[in-house]
This record gives C-alpha cells, sequence and structure tokens, in this order.
C-alpha cells in the first residue's frame, strides 16, 4: 500500500510547491527592460547636435507594483560610454493605470533632467536615463530617454523610444521550481516501473 501512496504524495507536494512559489513573493516583480532610441533632439538654444543619436541598453530591477520604491537596480548596461551608465537608480511611483519609472540619477526623477552637481567625470549621473509611464507592468502609455553630455550644457531627448520587457523568475520560484520537477520525475518513474512489475506478473 506505501508503495502506490508514494508517487500520488510525491505529484501533489510538487504541485503544491509550484503553487507556493509564485504565492511567495507575488508582491514583487522583477523585469528585464530592453530600449532602444534613435533620433535625439535638445529643447534650448544652441541647439547642438547629439553626441549619440543611437541609444539602446537594458536594465533590470525589483519593484512592488504597490508602492512607492526606489533604491539601485540590479543590472544595467547601455550603448552609452561607461561614464553615462553611473550611477543608476531607479524610482517607481504607482498612479494612473499602473504607475511611472524612472531609471538615471536618483537626484533627478520626477524632473526628466536636473543640473549637474558635479563637473566632469561625475557628469554622467546628470540625467533621468528612463522615464516610463506605464499601462501594465509590460505596457508602455508614454516614455522618453534622455542623455547629458559631457561638459552639461544641454540634455538630449528621445520621446518616442521601443522597450521590450522580460519578467525575470524570482529566486525563490527557482528554487521550489527545481525539487517539484524532481518529485514529479520520481513519481511518473515510479508509476512506470509499477506497471511494469504489475504486467509481467
Amino acid at each position: 500500500m506505501r508503495r502506490k501512496i508514494m508517487p500520488r504524495y510525491a505529484a501533489l507536494l510538487s504541485a503544491a510547491l509550484l503553487l507556493a512559489a509564485p504565492a511567495a513573493r507575488a508582491d514583487i516583480i522583477t523585469e528585464t527592460i530592453d530600449f532602444s532610441a534613435t533620433g535625439f533632439y535638445v529643447t534650448s538654444p544652441p541647439y547642438p547636435s547629439p553626441p549619440y543619436d543611437q541609444v539602446s541598453g537594458s536594465v533590470t530591477l525589483s519593484f512592488n507594483p504597490a508602492v512607492y520604491s526606489t533604491g539601485p537596480v540590479i543590472s544595467f548596461s547601455s550603448t552609452l560610454p561607461a561614464a553615462y551608465n553611473s550611477p543608476i537608480s531607479y524610482s517607481f511611483t504607482p498612479g494612473g493605470s499602473f504607475g511611472t519609472l524612472y531609471v538615471g540619477n536618483a537626484s533627478c526623477f520626477g524632473s526628466g533632467y536636473c543640473a549637474n552637481p558635479n563637473p566632469p567625470p561625475d557628469y554622467l549621473a546628470s540625467s533621468t536615463l528612463l522615464d516610463i509611464v506605464l499601462a501594465s507592468s509590460q505596457v508602455v502609455d508614454y516614455a522618453y530617454v534622455n542623455y547629458t553630455p559631457a561638459d552639461g550644457s544641454a540634455v538630449f531627448f528621445n520621446d518616442d523610444p521601443s522597450f521590450t520587457f522580460t519578467t525575470v523568475p524570482e529566486p525563490a520560484t527557482l528554487a521550489l521550481l527545481v525539487p517539484a520537477l524532481a518529485a514529479l520525475g520520481f513519481a511518473r518513474a515510479s508509476s512506470h516501473a509499477r506497471r511494469r512489475l504489475l504486467s509481467a506478473s
């Protein structure tokens, strides 16, 4: 009797683990956002030409869409020089259809851009790189990509960027998924073995 119960028990346990994993941190979203923008412009004279007219990159971050949060991103990269790429933080404010996400210099969040408090080479952090108003966790309502050149003379804007969103599994989910799949495999193998024994007898 015990041998008959074990495969079923293992299968039920695996299903429970799979259901419990996303519930453990259902409030946290971890996403990778790939972005690209072409055709930057300046809104004030002397209207210099953008040093980089094609910008693309990727940022991975975790946030709770129900509450305001801010902090460092998990990872960030872009085609801008390294100086433009750090330090990078994020800020999320819920509201409207979903919320507003900023990625870039934390002191500039909410303004789109701000004056550079430090001389070069610290100019890199003088702009909000991404300003995204989200209709849902993976649908953009409208957005901007901005960056500031080395001398801080201008802020270059793009109001028509493209985005790709990828949900990243939480570590807790992955940790539970592996033993759950292993248990399912064991249950299935035991079931097949039992059937072979019964057919042989």
